[in-house]
């Protein structure tokens, strides 16, 4: 089972990660449902599985911790409640990973660290790679020559590898040090909280030197800097209980077989379903061109419009098609300018090539009348010509892609 890839997800960091990642924006369904977090999670998920092609998967969750908080009663203490777009979006979470039959891993007692950091340190120990996909910097203190760590950048759905070396360039300090580090700076998520006057700079500034808190302390008399060895002095009890802490449980008997964790087709019983209600349509095209899924389409609508003809007219037969208010009308820039429009109550493209000022002119002022909803797509270019012909527009033409923008300045727009 040489060369085998396991992924490790840390199912609720990666949701907080993929909420705070989209804090300020708004958007969601058609039907009310609030997707931020959501679509955000799926990506780090798809993502995964599509370009990293792992041999084996899991996702573990916590249950109620005991050994920590028999440490530090106030361990995790200061956690404010789930914010509401995270609970809502948690069930959907578990569809998705029920859907793609990734198993969900949870003990009894346990939390998910010490579950992804047994099977890691387990898994690695027979030769596999093991990849733990989270945000949480805790986990860098795994890293090793078989374990990695694939955390989602703070903005976005990016995703960065830590090895050995990328675990000191980021932190400053050896992955074995990393709980040391977190002793003495501190870790908000798990209110650990760290020396007074120490930061990420001065933390792997001392370690440097001192390789651990406990030789930091040993030689308390050799710090130089007056204010942190007064501090130091000041907290030694609680930078020992920091650091135990900060110490994943890397030895736990989590009961998961090979075969329970290789990779498996998804349920697309269960997926397409769950994309359709979230509207995660560029996902579902996304998924179909990478052959992730099937690209079923509906065949009866395919039947029923296989046998549409394209009916070239002229400016006039077009007026009166346009006319009608059973119909949709589309525009397409090639050598020339394309306006299509289609009518409901039959099966003919109704086709205008617009070669010429004069045409546009006519055309122009034709649809620039209040009983029609003038409503397109990248509509800049048609403004061009409008301008460039002198035409002054009396009504209102409604761009998609600036109201796009509108809504969401950071969304690319195609």
């Amino acid at each position: 089972m040489q060369d085998k890839r396991l992924f490790l997800f840390d199912v609720m960091p990666l949701l907080y990660r993929a909420h705070f990642a989209t804090m300020g924006k708004t958007f969601g369904t058609t039907t009310g449902i609030d997707t931020r977090t959501t679509l955000v999670f799926y990506n780090y998920i798809f993502q995964v599985l599509t370009e990293e092609k792992p041999d084996a998967v899991g996702a573990a969750l916590d249950s109620k911790p005991k050994g920590r908080v028999e440490v530090s009663s106030t361990y995790k203490a200061n956690r404010e409640k789930m914010p509401s777009e995270i609970y809502n979006a948690f069930p959907y979470a578990m569809q998705l990973l029920d859907a793609l039959q990734i198993p969900v891993l949870k003990e009894e007692g346990l939390e998910a660290d010490d579950i992804i950091a047994s099977l890691a340190k387990k898994d690695a120990a027979l030769g596999y790679t093991v990849f733990i996909v989270s945000p949480d910097k805790d986990f860098a203190q795994l890293v090793n020559d078989n374990i990695f760590l694939f955390r989602p950048a703070y903005k976005g759905a990016t995703m960065e590898t830590l090895d050995v070396e990328g675990v000191k360039n980021k932190y400053g300090v050896a992955p074995h040090q990393i709980a040391d580090y977190l002793a003495l700076r501190g870790d908000s998520v798990d209110n650990i909280i760290g020396v007074k006057g120490i930061g990420d700079k001065t933390a792997a500034q001392l370690l440097s030197q001192y390789q651990s808190v406990e030789e930091l302390i040993g030689q308390l008399e050799s710090i130089k800097q007056p204010k942190i060895k007064e501090s130091i002095s000041a907290y030694k009890d609680q930078l020992l209980e920091n650091k135990q802490l900060a110490i994943l449980t890397d030895d736990v008997d989590v009961a998961v077989d090979w075969e329970d964790i290789k990779v498996k087709k998804p349920d697309e019983g269960k997926l397409l379903p769950l994309l359709e209600e979230l509207q995660f349509v560029k996902i579902r095209e996304r998924l179909a061109k990478l052959n992730f899924i099937n690209a079923v389409e509906n065949v009866n609508a395919a039947s029923e419009t296989s046998d549409v003809a394209v009916e070239p007219v002229s400016l006039e037969a077009f007026k009166k098609v346009a006319a009608s208010k059973d119909m949709a009308v589309g525009f397409l820039e090639q050598h020339a300018v394309r306006l299509f429009v289609m009518q409901a109550s039959n099966k003919t493209i109704h086709e205008l090539v617009v070669a010429d000022d004069a045409t546009w002119k006519e055309l122009i002022q034709f649809l620039d009348q209040p009983h029609f909803t003038k409503v397109g797509w990248q509509l800049k270019p048609l403004l061009k010509v409008i301008s460039r012909l002198g035409i002054h527009l009396k009504t209102h033409w409604i761009d998609l892609t600036l109201a796009a923008y509108l809504l969401e300045p950071d969304l690319k727009i195609e």
